[in-house]
């Protein structure tokens, strides 16, 4: 038996062709959607804007109706701005009558200047003018400047940023070498208006109604600075002469704040000949200045310059070190004058007037002399000695800070205790 395959075709749901026009249709339909959604959205943007558009002209032209409202309307009844009665007057006219019987020429007067202030009459007028012909009523009003105390400090302000002059103190500009001097930019004395009075004159005049007042400004002025000696101490050397060490220090400006290094100021790592001596004459003038020492060292044996427990050494691990604490630059000059090393310090003073700051030594151990160091002297007859360096002793001191103000001690201050080896005497001895 044979079977005949039928040729006849069916269609198939879910076959590839009919899920492609399915496709095909849902995208037109995607389009389509699209720029409807966004035409709708435009629609209803633009519909909204110009409700809020009709709402703002709407509100302008009421605006613009009151305001012309105000303009042509007259007072019936009797109002009094003041000693003024604006009855019968439109507010521009109530405007021209107020200024013609309350005209402002308020003035700030400062060292012969004028300085013209904010007319806070005006702006009180049209104030209250708003006021009265808004309500429509009768009655007694006045100016009122309470509210305005803003713009009053704003006028005391643009007046001291005018008139205001800040202090300029002298300030070092160079070092003479010849003259052993400093010469110094020319100082300016300051000056500042006074704005908690202005402030006060100001509200004075417009409660009292004095439209026309020339407030004369109280002023504050600051007197500038000038560089002055600090502090001046001097060493006798006998027949020392440390020209070449005075040459490295003088002239030197220590800055504001600064930590001043003597050792710096020297250019010498290691002790040279003098250096301690300079070292002492600055530590003693610091301390006079009443500036703050951070660094010193006495000697390990007695100096032969004497300051015994006020001296100051300086080797490759020592310095002596000091702060400017004047609030501005400190200037140095040391020289040589009748076998003396002089120190002094030029600066603006830290002490108050009538203070003092000094040293003061007690010796509070002496210990025997050393034994005498001997030379021969071809130059001496045999037999003879001349001393040519006494022996010094040595010991303990102890060494205190003494403040004193107007001749009377306030404060005593121990810095510390101070052992020094003693020197033997070195006696020359003839040999000839």
């Amino acid at each position: 038996m044979r079977f005949k395959m039928s040729t006849k075709k069916y269609r198939i749901s879910g076959s590839k062709y009919s899920y492609r026009e399915r496709q095909k249709r849902k995208e037109r339909q995607r389009q389509l959607f699209v720029p409807r959604f966004i035409f709708i959205i435009f629609i209803l943007i633009a519909g909204t804007t110009s409700a809020v558009v009709g709402i703002q002209n709407s509100r302008q032209l009421q605006k613009e109706k009151n305001i012309q409202w105000l303009s042509d309307k007259r007072l019936n009844n009797n109002v009094f701005l003041e000693q003024v009665n604006l009855r019968g007057l439109t507010i521009e006219e109530a405007r021209e009558k107020m200024i013609e019987n309350y005209p402002w020429d308020m003035k700030i007067l400062v060292d012969n200047q004028e300085y013209e202030v904010f007319n806070f009459a005006n702006l009180a007028i049209d104030n209250a003018l708003q006021k009265i012909y808004k309500k429509n009523s009768k009655g007694k009003y006045f100016l009122q400047f309470q509210h305005m105390q803003a713009r009053i400090e704003q006028v005391a302000d643009d007046a001291s940023n005018q008139f205001d002059q800040e202090a300029k103190d002298e300030k070092i500009l160079e070092f003479d070498p010849q003259t052993q001097n400093f010469t110094y930019a020319q100082r300016r004395d300051g000056v500042t208006l006074d704005k908690k009075q202005l402030i006060e004159d100001i509200q004075t005049a417009l409660k009292t109604k004095k439209f026309q007042a020339k407030i004369e400004a109280k002023l504050h002025h600051t007197v500038a600075r000038d560089y002055q000696t600090l502090s001046v101490v001097s060493i006798d050397l006998e027949d020392e002469d440390l020209s070449h060490v005075c040459e490295k220090v003088s002239g030197t400006v220590i800055k504001k704040d600064e930590i001043a290094s003597v050792k710096a100021m020297l250019k010498e790592g290691v002790k040279t000949e003098g250096a301690d001596q300079m070292a002492t004459a600055i530590y003693n003038a610091a301390i006079n200045a009443g500036l703050k020492i951070k660094e010193r060292y006495p000697a390990e044996q007695i100096p032969k310059f004497g300051m015994v427990g006020q001296d100051a050494t300086i080797d490759s691990e020592k310095d002596l070190k000091f702060e400017n604490t004047t609030g501005a630059e400190i200037g140095i000059i040391a020289k040589m004058e009748d076998k003396k090393l002089v120190v002094e310090l030029v600066g603006f003073p830290v002490l108050s007037e009538g203070e003092k700051i000094y040293l003061v030594v007690e010796q509070r151990q002496e210990d025997e002399l050393p034994q005498p160091e001997y030379i021969a002297d071809r130059t001496l007859k045999t037999g003879v000695e001349i001393v040519a360096e006494a022996g010094m002793h040595g010991g303990l001191w102890r060494t205190k800070l003494v403040k004193e103000k107007k001749g009377k001690v306030e404060h005593v201050e121990i810095l510390g205790d101070c052992f020094y080896k003693g020197r033997g005497a070195v006696i020359r001895q003839g040999v000839r």
